[in-house]
């Protein structure tokens, strides 16, 4: 088992990674598009300790008409391709143009594997 200190170190770097967090639509891909218009939102994690760390507040999305948020995907850019990771999320379907909120982050490296 790792110790926390080896934890907290993993921690830090997957924030140094992680920076920027977006959503996906059931296509599998980032989504578009609205009116006020989607964007990816920096992300900001609080120190870790005892081998997790949360987000240092919650991030609200402006969402298009017709879209179904299938994940969340962690970026390190506002704008490039290049994904650090995802996390699927129960499907939220909108049918107009709304807001989708995700109040804690967590990464928590304290599951036990066998």
């Amino acid at each position: 088992m790792l110790t926390n200190a080896v934890k907290n170190e993993v921690l830090n770097y997957i924030a140094s990674r992680v920076t920027y967090i977006g959503l996906v639509g059931s296509d599998d891909n980032e989504i578009s598009g609205g009116d006020p218009a989607y964007e990816r939102k920096p992300i900001a994690w609080n120190s870790p300790s005892e081998g997790a760390m949360t987000a240092t507040g919650s991030i609200t999305f402006d969402v298009p008409f017709g879209v179904t948020v299938t994940k969340v995907r962690f970026f390190n850019h506002p704008t490039t391709d290049e994904t650090t990771g995802e996390y699927k999320v129960n499907d939220e379907v909108f049918g107009g143009q709304a807001t989708y909120e995700i109040e804690t982050a967590v990464i928590d490296l304290n599951h036990s594997v066998v």
